[in-house]
């Protein structure tokens, strides 16, 4: 095969060049393209990332902020107890009621054939003033009797005997819950 070569050199060189600088421009645009797409994706991938972020933050502080209601909750509560408490104590104390006055008034109307084997004092939110008396009585009618006594009583109010206490004739173990009138 026979080749003509019919271009100067000049020309030659030059077209060589001109197709050289396409094939940069080109290769130019290629690496353009593929950077502002690039640049694009980590825009978004970024957002993306900060708004998980946020969202987790945000997650995270109402978690907090709910745990810190809930605390704040239970100290008001026990703030509330104490201080019913405190309401309950300032009452005896104005009234200027002894413990003894009521646990001799409670000696009196027990009978002989009541036994007493507890008396406590329990603390319920919003009923701090229960006392729980528990026992053994002989007879139903000496319990009734008893439980009749403590109702006439002025200084005992609120008194709660189940029916579980009058179930049986004879060796009833009883449970009563009263309150005292303050």
């Amino acid at each position: 095969m026979i080749y003509l070569n019919l271009s100067p050199l000049f020309e030659k060189k030059i077209f060589k060049f001109a197709c050289v600088e396409k094939m940069v421009n080109y290769y130019i645009v290629v690496v353009l393209t593929a950077v502002v797409c690039l640049t694009f994706a980590f825009m978004g991938v970024k957002h993306f990332l900060l708004l998980y972020a946020d969202i987790s933050q945000r997650s995270v502080a109402k978690q907090k902020t709910e745990e810190l209601a809930r605390a704040i909750q239970d100290m008001e509560m026990i703030i509330r107890d104490f201080n019913a408490v405190i309401d309950t104590v300032d009452k005896i104390e104005r009234k200027k009621i002894e413990f003894s006055d009521i646990l001799a008034d409670l000696s009196d109307i027990i009978s002989e054939s009541i036994i007493v084997s507890n008396l406590s004092y329990s603390f319920f939110s919003g009923n701090i003033d229960i006392f729980v008396l528990e026992g053994k009585s002989g007879t139903r009618e000496e319990f009734l009797a008893f439980t009749e006594r403590l109702d006439q009583s002025p200084h005992f109010k609120e008194i709660n005997s189940p029916l579980s206490n009058v179930m049986k004739k004879e060796n009833i173990n009883f449970r009563i819950e009263f309150k005292l009138e303050i």
